[in-house]
């Protein structure tokens, strides 16, 4: 029986990682998508903003943030048929850049 060809699965093990001025996202790719875009949580209008689409591999850091600030990411796929539900949802903090001064 053919595979019936539809909008790709949702993502999977998407994982959020703080460093200083930017979170470093890592995941598994969504079966049968072409591509991924990025969400952020926009916590002041309760929504989830694109912040990037098109991304052809599995990881992708979001720099220039400010120190000490936490951010909700998701991601999703895409194909030529559709948009793949989203991934669960990974939060992570930035890390202020003089906390590296105090180790």
């Amino acid at each position: 029986v053919p595979e019936t060809a539809s909008a790709p699965a949702a993502p999977t093990a998407l994982t959020a990682t703080g460093a200083v001025s930017s979170i470093v996202l890592n995941w598994a790719p969504a079966a049968g998508a072409d591509s991924h875009a990025v969400e952020r949580f926009d916590p002041v209008q309760q929504t989830w903003q694109g912040i990037t689409n098109g991304l052809v591999q599995t990881s992708w850091t979001n720099a220039g943030l400010p120190g000490d600030t936490t951010n909700s990411y998701r991601v999703k796929g895409s194909n030529a048929l559709g948009v793949s539900p989203p991934s669960v949802v990974a939060t992570a903090a930035t890390v202020h850049p003089l906390a590296s001064l105090a180790a």
